[in-house]
Protein backbone atom coordinates (compact mmCIF):
# COMPACT_ATOMS: atom_id res chain seq x y z
CA UNK A 1 0.00 0.00 0.00
CA UNK A 2 1.26 3.56 -0.80
CA UNK A 3 2.49 5.15 2.17
CA UNK A 4 0.16 8.25 3.05
CA UNK A 5 2.03 11.10 3.43
CA UNK A 6 1.22 13.60 6.38
CA UNK A 7 1.87 16.06 9.10
CA UNK A 8 1.88 15.18 12.56
CA UNK A 9 -0.31 16.40 15.51
CA UNK A 10 2.28 18.85 16.29
CA UNK A 11 3.28 19.23 12.97
CA UNK A 12 0.03 21.08 12.00
CA UNK A 13 -0.01 22.99 15.10
CA UNK A 14 2.85 24.43 14.34
CA UNK A 15 2.21 25.37 10.70
CA UNK A 16 -0.74 27.15 11.24
CA UNK A 17 0.65 28.97 14.06
CA UNK A 18 3.32 30.38 11.96
CA UNK A 19 1.27 31.21 9.45
CA UNK A 20 -1.32 33.18 11.55
CA UNK A 21 1.73 34.58 14.06
CA UNK A 22 2.15 37.46 11.44
CA UNK A 23 -1.88 37.93 10.96
CA UNK A 24 -3.01 38.70 14.11
CA UNK A 25 -6.47 40.65 14.87
CA UNK A 26 -4.87 43.05 16.57
CA UNK A 27 -2.46 44.49 14.20
CA UNK A 28 -5.35 45.69 11.56
CA UNK A 29 -8.52 46.26 13.92
CA UNK A 30 -8.95 50.09 14.02
CA UNK A 31 -6.93 50.87 10.88
CA UNK A 32 -8.61 53.17 8.20
CA UNK A 33 -7.65 53.08 4.73
CA UNK A 34 -5.84 55.72 4.71
CA UNK A 35 -3.54 54.66 7.41
CA UNK A 36 0.20 54.07 6.61
CA UNK A 37 0.82 50.51 5.99
CA UNK A 38 -2.82 49.24 5.94
CA UNK A 39 -2.15 45.82 6.63
CA UNK A 40 -2.19 44.18 2.78
CA UNK A 41 0.34 42.33 4.58
CA UNK A 42 -1.55 41.13 7.63
CA UNK A 43 -4.87 40.31 5.14
CA UNK A 44 -2.23 38.19 2.86
CA UNK A 45 -1.42 36.18 5.87
CA UNK A 46 -5.13 36.00 6.83
CA UNK A 47 -5.97 34.57 3.67
CA UNK A 48 -3.20 32.01 3.81
CA UNK A 49 -4.21 30.97 6.76
CA UNK A 50 -7.51 30.70 5.61
CA UNK A 51 -6.79 28.50 2.14
CA UNK A 52 -4.47 25.87 5.14
CA UNK A 53 -7.30 25.78 7.68
CA UNK A 54 -10.05 24.97 4.89
CA UNK A 55 -7.52 21.98 3.54
CA UNK A 56 -6.60 21.12 7.38
CA UNK A 57 -9.48 21.62 9.26
CA UNK A 58 -12.10 21.09 6.48
CA UNK A 59 -10.55 18.50 3.79
CA UNK A 60 -11.20 20.24 0.94
CA UNK A 61 -9.19 19.68 -2.16
CA UNK A 62 -6.99 22.70 -3.52
CA UNK A 63 -9.06 22.61 -6.38
CA UNK A 64 -12.45 23.10 -4.07
CA UNK A 65 -10.54 25.76 -2.10
CA UNK A 66 -9.96 27.67 -5.58
CA UNK A 67 -13.41 27.34 -6.22
CA UNK A 68 -15.16 28.36 -2.70
CA UNK A 69 -17.65 31.53 -3.03
CA UNK A 70 -18.45 33.40 -0.31
CA UNK A 71 -22.04 32.08 -1.01
CA UNK A 72 -20.81 28.61 0.30
CA UNK A 73 -20.31 29.56 3.67
CA UNK A 74 -22.64 32.79 4.38
CA UNK A 75 -26.86 33.27 3.54
CA UNK A 76 -27.42 36.93 3.72
CA UNK A 77 -25.89 38.15 6.60
CA UNK A 78 -25.77 34.40 8.54
CA UNK A 79 -22.91 32.86 8.65
CA UNK A 80 -23.25 28.97 7.74
CA UNK A 81 -22.39 25.93 9.93
CA UNK A 82 -20.86 24.11 7.01
CA UNK A 83 -18.55 24.86 3.94
CA UNK A 84 -20.84 23.83 0.80
CA UNK A 85 -18.71 22.14 -1.77
CA UNK A 86 -20.91 23.14 -5.15
CA UNK A 87 -20.59 20.21 -8.08
CA UNK A 88 -18.92 22.13 -10.77
CA UNK A 89 -15.95 22.95 -8.43
CA UNK A 90 -16.24 19.12 -6.28
CA UNK A 91 -14.57 15.95 -7.74
CA UNK A 92 -17.01 14.17 -9.89
CA UNK A 93 -19.32 16.87 -9.14
CA UNK A 94 -20.32 15.75 -5.94
CA UNK A 95 -22.17 18.25 -3.95
CA UNK A 96 -21.37 18.02 0.27
CA UNK A 97 -21.32 20.09 2.91
CA UNK A 98 -18.60 20.15 5.50
CA UNK A 99 -18.63 21.08 8.95
CA UNK A 100 -16.97 24.27 9.60
CA UNK A 101 -14.34 24.54 12.77
CA UNK A 102 -14.90 27.36 15.52
CA UNK A 103 -11.50 28.25 14.42
CA UNK A 104 -12.08 28.60 10.59
CA UNK A 105 -15.35 30.45 11.03
CA UNK A 106 -13.86 32.95 13.38
CA UNK A 107 -11.21 33.44 10.51
CA UNK A 108 -13.77 33.47 7.96
CA UNK A 109 -15.62 36.29 10.09
CA UNK A 110 -12.42 38.42 9.86
CA UNK A 111 -11.41 37.96 5.86
CA UNK A 112 -15.49 38.84 5.64
CA UNK A 113 -15.27 42.32 7.31
CA UNK A 114 -11.59 43.28 6.11
CA UNK A 115 -13.00 42.54 2.34
CA UNK A 116 -14.59 45.55 1.17
CA UNK A 117 -11.82 48.00 3.07
CA UNK A 118 -9.01 46.72 0.89
CA UNK A 119 -10.93 47.59 -2.58
CA UNK A 120 -11.85 43.94 -3.60
CA UNK A 121 -13.96 44.07 -6.22
CA UNK A 122 -17.56 43.92 -6.09
CA UNK A 123 -18.10 41.02 -8.61
CA UNK A 124 -15.65 38.76 -7.32
CA UNK A 125 -17.23 36.51 -4.62
CA UNK A 126 -14.12 33.70 -4.32
CA UNK A 127 -13.17 33.63 -0.86
CA UNK A 128 -9.75 33.61 -1.42
CA UNK A 129 -8.13 35.90 -4.28
CA UNK A 130 -5.16 37.71 -5.45
CA UNK A 131 -3.85 40.81 -2.88
CA UNK A 132 -5.80 43.37 -4.72
CA UNK A 133 -9.06 41.30 -4.95
CA UNK A 134 -9.52 41.05 -8.67
CA UNK A 135 -9.70 37.32 -9.12
CA UNK A 136 -9.60 34.24 -7.23
CA UNK A 137 -6.35 32.85 -6.55
CA UNK A 138 -5.87 29.48 -8.79
CA UNK A 139 -4.42 25.76 -7.72
CA UNK A 140 -1.05 26.86 -8.68
CA UNK A 141 -1.17 29.52 -6.34
CA UNK A 142 -2.86 27.61 -3.34
CA UNK A 143 0.06 24.91 -3.62
CA UNK A 144 2.86 27.83 -3.56
CA UNK A 145 0.92 29.15 -0.32
CA UNK A 146 1.17 25.97 1.26
CA UNK A 147 4.64 24.99 -0.11
CA UNK A 148 6.06 28.43 0.97
CA UNK A 149 4.62 28.32 4.40
CA UNK A 150 5.81 24.39 4.84
CA UNK A 151 9.30 25.34 4.12
CA UNK A 152 9.23 28.18 6.33
CA UNK A 153 7.59 26.86 9.24
CA UNK A 154 8.43 23.05 9.04
CA UNK A 155 11.56 23.30 6.84
CA UNK A 156 10.42 21.27 4.41
CA UNK A 157 7.73 21.27 1.78
CA UNK A 158 4.66 20.63 2.33
CA UNK A 159 1.39 20.17 0.04
CA UNK A 160 -2.14 20.58 -0.04
CA UNK A 161 -2.84 16.97 -0.66
CA UNK A 162 -0.84 16.26 2.65
CA UNK A 163 -3.03 18.56 4.46
CA UNK A 164 -6.38 16.61 3.35
CA UNK A 165 -4.86 13.28 4.65
CA UNK A 166 -3.69 15.45 7.90
CA UNK A 167 -7.38 16.31 8.40
CA UNK A 168 -8.53 12.73 7.65
CA UNK A 169 -6.79 11.15 9.81
CA UNK A 170 -6.81 13.39 12.78
CA UNK A 171 -10.98 13.14 12.28
CA UNK A 172 -10.41 9.23 11.90
CA UNK A 173 -9.00 9.17 15.41
CA UNK A 174 -12.12 10.79 16.70
CA UNK A 175 -15.28 9.07 14.29
CA UNK A 176 -15.94 6.75 12.50
CA UNK A 177 -15.04 5.63 8.87
CA UNK A 178 -18.43 6.59 7.21
CA UNK A 179 -18.12 10.25 8.57
CA UNK A 180 -15.00 10.66 7.18
CA UNK A 181 -15.94 9.54 3.84
CA UNK A 182 -19.07 11.75 3.55
CA UNK A 183 -16.51 14.39 4.84
CA UNK A 184 -13.90 14.03 2.21
CA UNK A 185 -16.37 13.59 -0.55
CA UNK A 186 -15.26 9.95 -1.15
CA UNK A 187 -17.67 7.71 -3.74
CA UNK A 188 -16.98 4.56 -1.93
CA UNK A 189 -15.59 4.14 1.65
CA UNK A 190 -12.77 1.76 0.27
CA UNK A 191 -11.32 4.92 -1.02
CA UNK A 192 -11.57 6.37 2.70
CA UNK A 193 -9.93 2.96 4.51
CA UNK A 194 -6.66 4.05 3.65
CA UNK A 195 -6.70 6.12 6.56
CA UNK A 196 -7.43 2.91 8.78
CA UNK A 197 -4.37 1.60 7.93
CA UNK A 198 -2.63 4.75 8.57
CA UNK A 199 -4.38 5.37 12.56
CA UNK A 200 -3.44 1.38 13.00
CA UNK A 201 0.37 2.01 12.12
CA UNK A 202 -0.01 5.27 14.79
CA UNK A 203 -1.04 2.93 17.41
CA UNK A 204 1.46 0.38 16.80
CA UNK A 205 4.52 2.61 17.08
CA UNK A 206 2.96 4.27 20.43
CA UNK A 207 3.22 1.06 21.80
CA UNK A 208 6.31 0.33 20.39
CA UNK A 209 7.40 3.77 22.05
CA UNK A 210 6.19 3.33 25.56
CA UNK A 211 7.48 -1.02 24.91
CA UNK A 212 10.89 1.00 24.86
CA UNK A 213 10.35 3.21 27.78
CA UNK A 214 9.74 0.19 29.88
CA UNK A 215 12.74 -1.91 32.00
CA UNK A 216 14.06 -4.63 29.97
CA UNK A 217 12.15 -7.86 31.55
CA UNK A 218 14.23 -10.58 33.27
CA UNK A 219 14.88 -14.14 33.60
CA UNK A 220 12.23 -14.66 36.34
CA UNK A 221 13.85 -18.10 37.15
CA UNK A 222 17.25 -17.18 37.78
CA UNK A 223 17.51 -13.34 38.54
CA UNK A 224 17.95 -12.59 42.26
CA UNK A 225 16.87 -9.48 41.16
CA UNK A 226 13.42 -11.82 40.83
CA UNK A 227 12.62 -11.44 44.73
CA UNK A 228 12.43 -14.36 46.87
CA UNK A 229 11.76 -17.75 45.67
CA UNK A 230 8.92 -19.98 48.01
CA UNK A 231 9.29 -23.60 47.84
CA UNK A 232 8.15 -25.47 45.25
CA UNK A 233 4.74 -26.47 44.93
CA UNK A 234 3.77 -29.97 45.49
CA UNK A 235 1.47 -31.66 43.03
CA UNK A 236 -0.72 -34.73 44.10
CA UNK A 237 -0.19 -37.27 41.26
Amino acid sequence: MASVKLLSEAEWFQLIGFVNSSGRTREWRGLEPSTSGFPHRVWRRLRDLTALLLMGEAGLRVGEVAGLAWVDIRWGDEWLRAVRVRPEVAKGGRERLVPVSARLRQVLAVLWEIRGRLGCRADVMSVLTNLRGRGPLTVRQLERVVGVAGKAALGRPVTPHMLRHTFATRLLSVTDLRTVQECLGHASVRSTEIYTHVTEEGKQRAVEALSALQEPVRDLGSSPAAGPQGPRPTVSP
